[in-house]
């Protein structure tokens, strides 16, 4: 025996025209993708700030620098050490 359909409960709104192409919801934005872009600021960031930033921890950002940046064939991790902090900047590799 099957089972009977559902009839629904509300008529089906009325679909309306609007004027122009339909607009794409924006690119949800990852934790990855915003360390990247802080990261690619002048003088780059310290961990404390990256993990502030995305709500990580000092010792998860370390490591998807060092497990996932330093993998990434299209960019490049550089490292300074500036009033005590190492800053942590990444920019886009250059081919020789």
């Amino acid at each position: 025996m099957t089972k009977p359909s559902r009839k629904p409960t509300k008529p089906a709104a009325a679909a309306t025209v609007a004027d122009g192409p339909t607009p794409t919801p924006a690119a949800k934005q990852t934790r990855g993708g915003i360390l990247i872009g802080l990261m690619r600021d002048e003088g780059g960031k310290t961990a404390d700030q990256l993990a502030a930033a995305v709500g990580w921890q000092v010792h998860s950002v370390r490591g998807f620098i060092s497990g996932t940046l330093k993998k990434r064939a299209d960019l490049e991790v550089v490292t300074a050490k500036r009033d005590g902090f190492t800053h942590y900047q990444v920019r886009d590799r250059v081919e020789a």
